[in-house]
């Protein structure tokens, strides 16, 4: 552990131990009350719980984040796990991050499983992020559908493999990538089950070739898998493409133009029948 750490307090929760200021005293414990469920669902997902003790420093700043990482981060990331030290840095610096504390640190905590679970298993980074997210209990927002939305208009939806290269991402390159992680995550328990989850994470475990894995575990392979989930990506996002502020703009354009030549048209009829009263007929 790092020498700073030392120097705060500390909460232990079974094998989870909590190092933070004395000022975030309240908030930790908080914390460790909010994880708690989800981390009984994730210990009995993988059947497992960790033999050894996990390590959760708490920054408070930018700069204690990345001087207990000791390495070189993307500028969005909130948290680090180093699945070999069995340690996580969780950064909470602003409100947002504040609020989502639980579930990220449960998206971390999910690595450090899948390391300790499968040692020496490299599951790809789309099911790696897909499945943290899941199973921290991450929720598509109306912003995230449009997001992907948006990415179907434009051709930007990026083949699950491309996702290996997370972290050399830009800020909004990476959110679509973690995105994109999830929903195939929910798109394959929603096809197969959870319990097929779980055996395509075992089948890889075996290490088994993903096409082998995704054969074993669904009966066809992986390129088909991802065939079917954009196929249902697109037919279940594409429609909020109209949400996006710049397509509202202009279908309200678009509506009042529509309008606005109706009620001209109507004025002219209206014009045109008052003339037709003020006009005698000739009589014959």
């Amino acid at each position: 552990m790092d020498a700073g750490a030392s120097s705060k307090r500390i909460i232990k929760s079974d094998n989870y131990h909590f190092f933070f200021e004395q000022d975030d005293s309240v908030f930790v414990a908080t914390l460790v009350s909010r994880i708690e469920s989800s981390l009984t669902d994730i210990e009995d997902f993988f059947s497992y719980r960790p033999q050894s003790v996990i390590t959760i420093i708490l920054t408070r700043s930018r700069a204690e984040y990345e001087s207990y990482a000791r390495r070189g981060l993307p500028e969005w990331s909130q948290a680090v796990a180093f699945t070999r030290e069995k340690l996580i840095i969780l950064k909470i610096e602003t409100a947002e991050e504040l609020k989502r504390s639980p579930e990220i640190l449960l998206h971390e905590l999910v690595h450090i499983f899948v390391a300790d679970r499968f040692p020496g298993v490299r599951l790809p980074v789309w099911l790696n992020e897909g499945l943290a997210q899941y199973l921290s209990g991450y929720k598509f927002s109306l912003d995230d559908r449009i997001a992907i939305a948006n990415a179907l208009s434009v051709k930007k939806i990026m083949p699950l493999s491309e996702i290996d290269s997370l972290l050399d991402f830009s800020p909004m390159k990476a959110r679509l990538a973690y995105l994109q992680s999830l929903a195939a995550v929910q798109f394959f328990v929603n096809e197969y089950g959870i319990h097929a989850l779980q055996q395509l994470i075992l089948k890889l475990a075996e290490h088994r070739s993903l096409d082998e894995a995704f054969s074993a575990a669904v009966g066809h392979d992986f390129i088909d898998f991802e065939i079917f989930w954009y196929e249902d990506l697109r037919s279940t996002n594409r429609w909020l493409i109209l949400l996006n502020i710049e397509n509202i703009i202009w279908v309200v354009m678009g509506v009042l133009a529509v309008t606005a030549i109706i009620l001209v048209r109507l004025r002219n009829k209206r014009v045109i029948r008052s003339w037709e009263d003020e006009i005698p007929l000739n009589e014959e």
